[in-house]
């Protein structure tokens, strides 16, 4: 099995139902993929921390308010 295109993950229809259900843009999908392409070359290390933990906790948060 070959990895999939950045073209391919952004059209399959299953990928595009995972990111409707974690309410997750488009287009914030396509960056973030590019990102990881580039080696995360277009934001900061200390950026991309901040952000991910801003993301943990934010999650996190949803978790505990749902239950």
């Amino acid at each position: 099995m070959q990895d999939m295109t950045i073209s391919e993950v952004l059209t399959d229809p299953l990928i595009g139902e995972l990111l409707r259900a974690d309410k997750v843009s488009h287009a914030s999908f396509a960056q973030l993929l590019e990102d990881a392409a580039n080696g995360g070359a277009n934001r900061p290390a200390t950026d991309r921390r901040c952000s991910q933990r801003q993301s943990l906790t934010r999650q996190s948060d949803e978790q505990q308010s749902a239950a």
